[in-house]
């Protein structure tokens, strides 16, 4: 499997929980920014998990020991879970 379809498993636009916080967020703005290019739309999700108060947290075990030791099996945060919990870690934010 090729990283892009690693990732892609990660995507759950779908996701009631995911639909309903990006339309909270872009609907407010979408008259200003609905011919922007996809970073703003980036940058304002971006903000609105700030003011959300979603938080990086550092992973306990750096990725080169992962890289390094296929025995170890890291956790990676669906968006769901990121915004329920407040928080994630490099994996959960690719």
């Amino acid at each position: 499997m090729d990283q892009k379809a690693k990732v892609g498993s990660f995507v759950t636009a779908k996701d009631p929980v995911v639909a309903d916080f990006t339309r909270a967020v872009i609907q407010p703005m979408w008259t200003r920014i609905q011919s922007a290019k996809s970073i703003v739309y980036a940058r304002v999700i971006y903000d609105a998990l700030g003011i959300l108060g979603v938080s990086y947290i550092v992973d306990p075990t750096p990725f080169h020991e992962f890289s390094e030791n296929t025995a170890i099996v890291d956790y990676t945060q669906y968006p769901r879970e990121v915004l329920t919990r407040k928080s994630g870690t490099a994996t959960t934010f690719p």
